[in-house]
């Protein structure tokens, strides 16, 4: 039994699932196979030791790192501000992230496969819940237009009511790196580990390599597998001047990846960053 000592804290549709997958065939290393939310949703009701006696219970003395993944950890800095009180200051950070555009897509391709599946009446990869929780904000009706008009709309009210804190339920905000690495930061300072999605991609090994270096365990070998629960299918027709309106958001998004990352981001879109 143990309380965490390293969170995936996001970012969402960036990978953080196979790097979770990854890091639980590393010997030293104890991960669950699904997000917690203890400290974005259960920590306000329950006591900490339910996330050490019950999520953690099988850990063993071999487990040097008892890794969290939980990426809506990362939307707010009092989840943030929990898990460095309840966790210690030395608790270990991940967090990863992809170009912006292309997570706000993969975030469309998911939820549209979602709909999809429930419509066709194959509830295999998901519970009934969560099906019906997407139908909330999209139909089998629901075209990508409508999609990004309701989601810009949102957008625009939550960034006047609540500028500091990133809301699950708005797939824009969800790629606003300047906020959520501005989290991090505040809280954390340096102590960070920061992926990009499409550098791990390529670079796997010396990534895994690093990572390792920074969790304090030994390196290892360990096999590569991706997972991938949307269906690419629904972004074929979709044209790149329908969402030309998010270069400008996220604009401020890819100029502080760059600042974290450096020339990392190389294999984003051109958002105009020098």
């Amino acid at each position: 039994m143990g309380i965490p000592n390293a969170f995936i804290v996001g970012g969402s549709k960036s990978g953080t699932s196979t790097l979770q997958k990854i890091l639980n065939d590393h010997s030293q290393i104890y991960g669950l196979p699904y997000e917690s939310h203890f400290f974005s949703r259960h920590f306000f009701n329950e006591d900490i030791s339910t996330l050490s006696d019950k999520t953690f219970a099988h850990t063993t003395s071999e487990h040097k790192i008892i890794c969290d993944k939980s990426v809506t950890h990362v939307n707010d800095k009092l989840y943030l501000q929990a898990i460095k009180r309840y966790c210690g200051d030395d608790v270990k950070i991940i967090f990863m992230m992809r170009d912006p555009i292309d997570k706000f897509l993969s975030w469309w391709s998911f939820m549209y496969s979602v709909v999809m599946s429930k419509y066709n009446n194959d509830y295999s990869t998901y519970n009934k819940n969560y099906y019906d929780s997407v139908l909330e904000e999209i139909n089998h009706d629901t075209t990508f237009q409508e999609f990004l008009e309701f989601q810009l709309d949102r957008y625009d009210f939550l960034t006047e009511h609540q500028p500091n804190r990133m809301s699950s339920m708005n797939k824009i905000q969800l790629g606003r790196y300047d906020n959520l690495i501005g989290n991090i930061q505040e809280v954390f300072g340096d102590n960070c580990f920061y992926i990009v999605t499409e550098d791990f991609k390529k670079n796997r090994s010396k990534v895994l390599r690093d990572l390792f270096q920074y969790l304090g365990v030994e390196h290892e070998e360990l096999p590569f597998m991706v997972t991938n629960t949307s269906d690419k299918k629904y972004l074929k027709d979709i044209e790149p001047k329908t969402y030309e309106v998010l270069y400008e958001i996220y604009k401020p998004s890819v100029e502080k990846a760059k600042e974290v990352v450096g020339d990392k981001i190389k294999f984003w879109r051109d958002y105009g960053v020098k």
